[in-house]
């Protein structure tokens, strides 16, 4: 009886995290929708490393203590940090712009 029980638990976690799902889901791809987020989208297209950091700058400040809105900066921040990092060996201008990134961040 106890291991007929036990099986009926074991399948009803199995059938549960079927379901559900466990872990990270992967990235989000949805669109930022953060005034100013078009801006450094652009800038990324273009390559333009002085025109992501000013956006991004723009952002941090749209965001403010929102916590939504901070999520989509963080969103927005790591699309520009996984532009410049593969960059930074040959290109000086991804060196400085994730430099300024950095500092961005520390709020120097």
């Amino acid at each position: 009886m106890r291991f007929h029980r036990l099986q009926t638990t074991l399948a009803a976690v199995a059938v549960t995290l079927a379901l559900v799902g466990c872990g990270d889901s992967g990235p989000d791809n949805s669109p930022i929708k953060i005034k100013g987020a078009d801006k450094v989208l652009t800038a990324i297209q273009k390559n333009d490393c002085e025109a992501m950091i000013a956006g991004l700058a723009e952002v941090k400040e749209v965001a403010g203590n929102n916590p939504d809105a901070k999520a989509e900066y963080r969103r927005l921040r790591e699309k520009v940090a996984d532009y410049l990092v593969p960059r930074m060996g040959d290109d000086e201008k991804a060196k400085e712009a994730y430099r300024a990134l950095s500092a961005l961040e520390t709020g120097r």
